[in-house]
């Protein structure tokens, strides 16, 4: 009887970076400055993203979604070494992220990996990803045993046994410590035709939603576990806290004093704090 070896899921060659949003939370940082262009420890968010692709996960051909700062964010890429730009403009970033992939999807044949670039990893695994597997929609990056209140501003996870992904839910109110969602994903070109199913028109279309929709529809979405530290750099307290990250990476000692007398009500919550 011969015996058949499936051929290796194949390994992304192309990412894209959605660059097009307004960083309204993050003013007055944005006030003059793309989100995307703010600067951790003198590198741009964006090129940093770049970077992560380009040597962590060896892709060369990147996609990069702008907005009105369209002519900046080329100028900052320019002459980036190593790396073919593509450039796609968004007119209207207010389609919400999902609906703003659409626009890529004509230089996106095969699995592509996507990065939010206001996201900020110290540390990370990016270079041990696996590839897609086969019949597989997607794949979302997530951070084990997560701080609640970082889960509450991103996204939560519920994954089964086996790894996969069985639920999402954008920014929930009330979460239990668990899978912190991040900005790492790898697609299939289906994802395509998920975002045209949650709607094309109206009001934005947003991915985590995409995907969640389509976990319950019996998509297959799996786990990429990363490790190491992460920000997502939405107001000036996080981006402050990526600067120093990035300038100190590694484990400090950090000493608190908290005045506890007749406190008894809430010195918990203050130490849990």
């Amino acid at each position: 009887m011969a015996i058949t070896t499936e051929d290796p899921p194949p390994r992304p060659t192309r990412a894209l970076l959605p660059a097009a949003g307004s960083g309204r939370r993050a003013r007055p940082l944005t006030r003059s400055t793309p989100k995307c262009l703010l600067e951790v420890d003198g590198e741009a968010l964006l090129a940093r993203a770049v970077r992560t692709v380009r040597d962590q996960l060896g892709i060369n051909e990147v996609i990069v979604i702008t907005g009105e700062d369209d002519e900046r964010v080329r100028a900052a890429l320019s002459g980036y070494p190593g790396v073919s730009l593509s450039f796609v403009r968004c007119k209207d970033p207010s389609i919400g992220l999902a609906r703003g992939m659409l626009l890529a999807e004509h230089l996106l044949e095969g699995p592509f990996v996507t990065l939010l670039p206001d996201e900020v990893y110290v540390g990370a695994n990016h270079a041990e990803l696996p590839p897609l597997a086969s019949g597989a929609l997607a794949a979302c990056g997530a951070i084990a045993d997560a701080d609640p209140r970082l889960i509450a501003r991103n996204y939560a996870l519920d994954v089964g046994d086996d790894g996969r992904v069985l639920r999402l839910e954008e920014k929930p109110a009330a979460p239990a410590p668990g899978w912190l969602g991040c900005g790492t994903f790898v697609f299939s070109p289906g994802i395509f035709d998920a975002i045209r199913r949650a709607g094309t028109g109206g009001a934005p279309v947003e991915l985590v939603d995409v995907l969640d929709r389509e976990v319950r529809a019996g998509a297959r979405v799996d786990l990429l576990e990363l490790q190491g530290d992460y920000v997502n750099v939405n107001t000036p307290g996080e981006w402050h806290r990526a600067t120093d990250l990035v300038r100190s990476p590694g484990p400090r000692s950090i000493s608190v004093i908290v005045p506890a007398l007749n406190e008894e009500a809430s010195i918990a919550r203050v130490v849990a704090d």
